[in-house]
């Protein structure tokens, strides 16, 4: 009976060095998960930084574009008011002008009648 004990004991000891030479290679696979995992949060940190950094520039160089285009904007609407005004000079001048032509022809007209006149009196 003894000797059944003991073999019972060896087994239940042999089983149980077994589970925990079993149970430490989990925990070892566990730690190392546990140390990816921390590398992996680490590189997404990083990676989430960087794209913060990156998206800052981007905001700052699409406010500085968007600047830059408003500022050729009213220049060229400076621009362009500015020939609209002097389009409007000329065509104003070009009017005084026709206006004058105008009572110059209007003048000859009744100085060409009154010649007729007088030599169609004559």
């Amino acid at each position: 009976m003894k000797d059944l004990d003991q073999a019972v004991r060896a087994k239940d000891e042999e089983t149980q060095t077994q589970h925990n030479k079993k149970l430490q290679s989990i925990k070892s696979e566990i730690h190392a998960l546990h140390a990816k995992v921390d590398i992996l949060e680490s590189d997404r940190k990083q990676r989430d930084e960087e794209l913060e950094e990156q998206m800052r520039k981007l905001h700052a160089d699409c406010k500085e574009e968007i600047r830059l285009a408003k500022d050729r904007i009213a220049s060229i609407m400076e621009s362009k008011e500015l020939k609209l005004k002097m389009a409007k000079q000329k065509l104003s001048s070009i009017q005084d002008k026709n206006c004058d032509a105008i009572q110059n022809l209007d003048k000859l007209r009744r100085d060409s009648v009154l010649c007729k006149d007088s030599f169609g009196s004559n």
